[in-house]
């Protein structure tokens, strides 16, 4: 079903036409920039029992719905759980476009596990959320009283039991948040149990130095940060994660165009994921060489290179030391430096006439500019948020290992 409605931009009056497909996980918002004059324009679909269709407008921002369509400059396809060809003009909605990529099985598996995902959004994580702050403030009364915890539980014997029940946690549900695959987990946690078992002695001395310098404490605040302002962008990226469903997988993006572009919350996202997911590849270096080498430093054409160095590397440079490893692939493609740089320049923005964003590179006096389709940049911030995850993996077990030891 789709749903048509025009509306006037309330700044220079142009008028344009909405085809609306209620999704399935209402309300749902949408925002896009008037193409008269680039004024935000945001309207909200709710569901409503009382209506015809189910369903009504809400009051629009920046706009006001109009009953004629005489004169509209646009029409404009909304779609909240789907990427949508960015040429319209042949096809009737995304749902039809998409409909020979995505067989009726895949589409009811989708639709499962996505009410899954937004279900544990509402609840679950809400409720993880105050578990860790009574963790940090080692409430050991709330704690137990938000996770149900009884006495005689195998959860209940230690900060470190607890710490692994909330791991166990956010494990279980951002495999299903994110675009990780269970031998890419399988093989992460077979290099922590080689450390772990080849030389305990070190894999110890690795997390007293984690713990002595912050870099536990650090983490796991990153860390943290990282999943909460994800999560709060999910439904942003969620069409993406729709995409995984189809029979093939589209590897070019650039003629899909998202539903919802927030790029000023994405930006920041990458940025941030980007940063830790390189101070993450410090363990999963540490433990290669704990492995490869028995001892908490790199060989190098000049001599050795101690973990932290490896960590003061620029990150542009990193990759020269992971690529010795058999760990390489799962993180060196997700590092792309030439984008964070850009990103994390306040010049990068997203350009609404042409979907794409815009950064730039210094070059002494001259300044490159550089474009990336939205959704490629939609899905690179997906990517590092994921790879994020996989790095976390290496990071959980030490910081257990961290608290058993108290």
């Amino acid at each position: 079903m789709i749903i048509r409605n025009p509306l006037q931009c309330t700044s220079c009056g142009a008028r344009v036409i909405t085809r609306t497909a209620p999704g399935l996980f209402p309300p749902q918002e949408h925002t896009f920039p008037c193409p008269g004059c680039g004024v935000d324009i945001r309207f909200t679909l709710n569901r409503n029992k009382r209506k015809k269709l189910g369903f009504s407008f809400g009051r629009p921002v920046n706009a006001r719905w109009i009953k004629s369509e005489k004169g509209a400059i646009a029409t404009l396809n909304f779609d909240p759980d789907r990427v949508a060809p960015k040429d319209m003009t042949n096809i009737f909605s995304p749902f039809l476009a998409e409909a020979l990529k995505l067989s009726p099985a895949a589409h009811r598996a989708y639709a499962r596990e996505e009410g899954m995902r937004r279900a544990w959004l509402r609840s679950q994580w809400p409720w993880i959320q105050r578990l860790i702050v009574h963790f940090d403030k080692r409430n050991l009364v709330l704690f137990d009283k938000e996770a149900k915890l009884k006495k005689d539980s195998p959860h209940a014997t230690s900060w470190a039991t607890r710490l692994r029940l909330l791991y166990d946690l956010l494990e279980r549900a951002f495999d299903n948040f994110t675009l990780n695959r269970l031998p890419a987990m399988k093989r992460v946690h077979q290099r922590v149990a080689v450390a772990q078992v080849g030389s305990p002695g070190l894999y110890d001395e690795l997390t007293k130095q984690y713990v002595t310098s912050s870099r536990m404490m650090k983490t796991w605040q990153e860390l943290n940060k990282i999943r909460t302002v994800f999560l709060a962008n999910y439904l942003t990226l969620s069409p993406l994660l729709r995409v995984q469903y189809w029979s093939t997988p589209p590897k070019d993006l650039s003629e899909l165009s998202m539903p919802e572009k927030k790029f000023d919350q994405l930006k920041q996202l990458y940025v941030d994921s980007f940063e830790t997911l390189c101070r993450l590849t410090v363990i999963a270096v540490a433990l290669e060489a704990i492995i490869h080498h028995k001892r908490l430093s790199i060989p190098t054409a000049k001599g050795e290179m101690s973990i932290w160095e490896y960590e003061a590397m620029p990150n542009g440079n990193k990759h020269t030391i992971l690529t010795k490893y058999p760990i390489h692939d799962l993180f060196v493609p997700a590092i792309d430096h030439r984008l964070r740089n850009g990103l994390g320049h306040h010049s990068a923005t997203y350009v609404a006439s042409t979907d794409e964003v815009v950064y730039y590179k210094q070059d002494e006096a001259e300044l490159h500019e550089s474009r990336v389709p939205y959704t490629q940049f939609a899905f690179r911030v997906l990517e590092i948020v994921s790879v994020v995850e996989l790095g976390a993996l290496y990071f959980h077990p030490l910081h257990i290992t961290a608290l058993e030891a108290e």
